[in-house]
């Protein structure tokens, strides 16, 4: 009887050596495959919007303060990665492995604190900006008129580093549990579309480029 049974666990090991995956295995490869084309999917929409927006805002802007906006943006995107310190990606390693080892206390914790760290080191960079708005804008433009400009720019749109990194940590949060919908939902669709009507119902009430850079935040 005991041979019988090692030889059906032998065979169940042959089994799943043949097939190359085990069925954990497989659901997690499947579970890759489909959060990888919602990602993709995600990414076409967001450019697609991203484009429109671009089209609209030309059109009813000229092409030189659209270029100033592309500036700004350019800067806080810069300076939203630096706001993230890297905890959006430290809250997937360490949730997708407390939750490997079922510990939901661990799992709360992790969350917590990318989300702290988050707050903290996004404010850090976000009141450095406020600071260094007039030094920053010297890079970009020499006339002091279209400078101070500038720097009014930059400080409307400094609330988008904070912002942008809790948005960012939690996204990931929710990709530790191996779904990709409710990331791409939020930032591949709700983001570019919230942009395009805010962004162009500033620019149709007049407050031009700065209309446009509110619309970030």
């Amino acid at each position: 009887m005991a041979h019988q049974k090692d030889r059906i666990r032998l065979s169940d090991v042959e089994g799943a050596s043949r097939s190359g995956l085990t069925e954990e295995a497989g659901k997690d490869v499947a579970a890759l495959a489909k959060g990888g084309g919602i990602q993709v999917a995600g990414q076409f929409v967001q450019r697609g919007f991203t484009f429109i927006f671009a089209i609209l805002a030309i059109r009813i802007l000229a092409t030189g303060a659209y270029g100033i906006f592309r500036q700004i943006a350019q800067v806080l995107t810069i300076l939203s990665q630096l706001g993230l310190a890297g905890f959006n990606y430290a809250a997937v390693h360490f949730i997708a492995r407390a939750r490997a080892a079922h510990d939901p206390g661990a799992v709360r914790g992790a969350a917590r604190a990318a989300v702290i760290g988050t707050t903290v080191a996004s404010a850090l960079v976000f009141a450095a900006l406020l600071v260094w708005a007039n030094p920053i804008a010297t890079l970009f433009e020499k006339v002091p008129h279209d400078e101070s400009n500038f720097v009014h720019l930059l400080r409307i749109g400094a609330l988008y580093i904070p912002a942008f990194g809790l948005m960012q940590t939690l996204r990931y949060c929710t990709q530790a549990y191996k779904t990709m919908i409710p990331s791409v939902k939020v930032g591949n669709i709700i983001q570019p579309i919230a942009q395009v009507v805010l962004g162009v119902t500033a620019l149709l009430a007049g407050f031009a480029v700065a209309g446009l850079v509110a619309s970030l935040v």
